[in-house]
């Protein structure tokens, strides 16, 4: 598919970013994460490449990997963790334990033409990602997480968690019909300091005071700011399935993903892929 075949460029023209309208679409981004740690570009996507995208996936949807495992608040990769675990009380939030249960299909097992995976290996998106938060941006490099779709059915979620990276960049390609909602808190963690315990265990219990809940649609592109906002996709309810497309970027090239990481998630590492498979190559890097 060409670009303007997946992206409406007509709404968001991100292959004219240093056009008036580009510079603008730009700080109205920048305008919504300063705002709210968030920015939802709505019909981002369109119903063709959505259609496309899910047919591609449910089509592959034996092959996805199905991951059912607890997280441990220590297992993000961040600086705020100074108290040692073991020095806290058994009802410390930081001995929540985190439950993941959904599947990923990795970047490998899906077409080259998934519009996904075009959309992500486009130089204009990194352009345009790095326009927005204003650093340097390249697509992943890792063949198995650079750009892959998560399937969640009745029961699966990613419960409330940091993650261990500055933002993600999701599509949403099929909202359930209940449930599954994405939710965050915000204003419990900042650099450099321990994180609102208080607040976290609060959110942990139950408390729903604070909690926001992003109002996605299908063919949405949402960037978050996931490493300080406590944040959750709730369970999907009975009969419903939601499906995203989550597209990875960073801020060097050719940067690929762990064994430990891409075992838990996909089930492989890149020691199980052919040594001339295992970094993702682009033309235009």
């Amino acid at each position: 598919m060409h670009i303007g075949e997946i992206i409406d460029l007509a709404r968001y023209p991100l292959d004219d970013l240093t056009s008036t309208r580009g510079q603008e679409l730009v700080k109205a981004c920048r305008d919504q994460l300063d705002e709210s740690d968030s920015c939802l570009l709505p019909g981002f996507v369109t119903e063709g490449a959505i259609a496309r995208t899910k047919s591609d996936g449910l089509g592959k949807l034996g092959s996805a990997w199905q991951v059912d495992h607890n997280f441990a608040y220590n297992d993000v990769n961040d600086d705020t963790l100074a108290i040692p675990l073991e020095s806290l009380p058994p009802d410390h939030p930081r001995h929540f334990k985190s439950l993941t249960r959904i599947r990923f299909l990795a970047r490998d097992l899906q077409s080259k033409e998934n519009p996904a995976r075009v959309l992500h290996a486009w130089q204009g998106m990194s352009e345009f990602i790095g326009s927005v938060m204003q650093q340097s941006t390249f697509p992943s490099a890792c063949p198995l997480s650079s750009c892959i779709l998560t399937i969640a059915e009745e029961g699966e979620l990613q419960d409330w968690h940091f993650d261990g990276i500055d933002y993600i960049v999701t599509i949403m390609l099929e909202k359930p019909e209940a449930g599954g909602a994405f939710e965050y808190v915000s204003g419990l963690r900042f650099p450099d300091r321990e994180d609102d315990y208080d607040g976290v265990s609060d959110v942990f219990k139950g408390n729903r005071d604070n909690v926001v809940s992003l109002p996605v649609e299908p063919g949405t592109l949402t960037l978050f700011r996931g490493k300080y906002n406590l944040h959750r996709a709730a369970p999907v309810a009975k009969g419903s399935r939601r499906i995203m497309a989550i597209l990875s970027f960073e801020q060097v090239p050719a940067k690929t993903g762990t064994d430990n990481y891409l075992n838990l998630f996909y089930g492989r590492s890149l020691k199980d892929l052919n040594e001339s498979e295992r970094v993702v190559q682009y033309d235009w890097i």
